[in-house]
């Protein structure tokens, strides 16, 4: 009695083709909605995001370039080639939701403002770790600089297993904009980061987009 619904399946997909409704109807297809990121950080000076963003990150849109090619072009007399050249840096983007204190808008500023540019007077280097020029952060923590932090991306099944993990270590490029309006919309916000290292926690394969060691003298401190 079981076997009766694949067995009619199986009948189907063989009049049907390759191409019936049947083998359409057999794949198990993607959805948008399957994935998670989150910031979470260790170690003594780690800087997640303040409460109630510390367990959950709500992000609601994010876009990854997987693959990332750059081409150069020759020009000849009577044609145009068009050859592969290497890897461009990649950049992550985020948009997400905060809360009414402006919890994650604060961290970011923090980050960018405090850990980076340290208050206008000087930018760090990716593997700083001086104090705060300002003392404390605006949650009021006396801490080191994090210039990078660990960006967590796990792709999920339909049973919200993980499928693939990243971890991304980055930091935040471009503007933080907050913005306002009449609309009752839930406030959201766009940042784009940058991707220094980048390492699949699943094959446990590891790659750099660029080496730190190899930059970090070259983006040092500038006074």
């Amino acid at each position: 009695m079981f076997g009766l619904p694949n067995i009619e399946q199986s009948i189907s997909k063989f009049l049907e083709g390759k191409n019936g409704i049947t083998s359409i109807r057999s794949v198990d297809w993607d959805k948008k909605y399957l994935w998670v990121v989150d910031f979470k950080d260790t170690g003594a000076n780690a800087c997640n995001p303040p409460a109630p963003f510390d367990d959950f990150f709500p992000a609601n849109d994010i876009t990854i370039p997987m693959a990332t090619m750059e081409s150069k072009i020759f020009d000849f007399p009577q044609m145009t080639v068009k050859i592969p050249v290497g890897q461009t840096v990649s950049d992550i983007t985020i948009t997400f939701y905060d809360d009414e204190k402006k919890s994650l808008l604060l961290w970011l500023r923090d980050w960018i403002n405090l850990d980076l540019m340290n208050d206008g007077r000087f930018v760090s280097g990716l593997l700083d770790k001086h104090p705060l020029v300002t003392g404390s952060d605006s949650f009021g923590v006396k801490r080191n600089v994090k210039p990078i932090r660990p960006l967590r991306v796990a792709m999920l099944d339909s049973y919200r297993d993980e499928v693939q993990v990243y971890q991304f270590q980055v930091y935040p490029d471009g503007n933080l904009d907050w913005n306002a309006g009449q609309a009752s919309d839930a406030q959201s916000y766009t940042i784009t980061f940058t991707v220094v290292d980048v390492k699949s926690e699943k094959d446990r394969k590891s790659f750099s987009v660029f080496s730190l060691s190899g930059i970090k003298e070259t983006l040092g401190r500038f006074i």
